[in-house]
């Protein structure tokens, strides 16, 4: 969740659905908590893992922070953006097996 933060009433779970649903305008089923790094700026980055019934997305935030976009293995992994190390290496450790 770039730029996501948690609120003051909130649990690091419930910041991570409310981010998604507010950046991506999608409702993750089983949402669960499965790692951590330290980002090269020093924050804490929490990793969840979870599933959901369509693949329809949409900002409603006014694509506030960009347009989502779900990416295939092969596009993430050629994604030519600054990505954390740390971070692409949690997502492609978790990425879905089919």
């Amino acid at each position: 969740m770039p730029g996501g933060h948690i609120e003051d009433s909130e649990t690091p779970d419930q910041a991570m659905a409310r981010e998604l649903y507010e950046e991506c305008g999608i409702v993750v089923d089983n949402l669960r908590h499965i790692d951590f790094f330290i980002h090269f700026t020093g924050k804490l980055i929490l990793g969840y893992v979870g599933s959901v019934d369509s693949d329809e997305l949409k900002s409603q935030q006014d694509e506030l922070e960009g347009s989502p976009k779900w990416l295939t293995k092969s596009e993430f992994e050629g994604i030519r953006i600054p990505i954390d190390e740390n971070y692409r290496k949690l997502v492609l450790e978790n990425w879905p097996k089919k």
